[in-house]
């Protein structure tokens, strides 16, 4: 990491703001088919002595996609939905 980071720095020296405007970094997002409500947002308003509403427990969607971003200094340049059982240290 330490030479990366070093490497970089003396390409910004050289190259200035233009070597900046050409760096693409990327992460990648789990997205569930169906997320709950939290409790805050499901809060609701009661008359007082009335007993609370009854609320179900709900959990997460088991049904999830991994999407890989990638973005410049412009913002998004492609998102892509990683496919299922792909592991990206594969080839690492």
């Amino acid at each position: 990491r330490v030479e990366a980071c070093q490497e970089l720095l003396a390409r910004y020296s050289i190259e200035k703001n233009h070597f900046l405007f050409r760096i693409i970094t990327g992460d990648e997002l789990l997205f569930y088919y169906y997320q709950p409500e939290s409790k805050r947002s499901s809060k609701q308003w009661k008359q007082a002595g009335s007993p609370p509403p009854t609320k179900l427990k709900q959990e997460k969607s088991t049904n999830k996609v991994l999407y890989s971003f990638f973005w410049n200094y412009k913002g998004i340049i492609l998102k892509e939905p990683v496919p299922v059982g792909y592991d990206n240290n594969e080839d690492i």
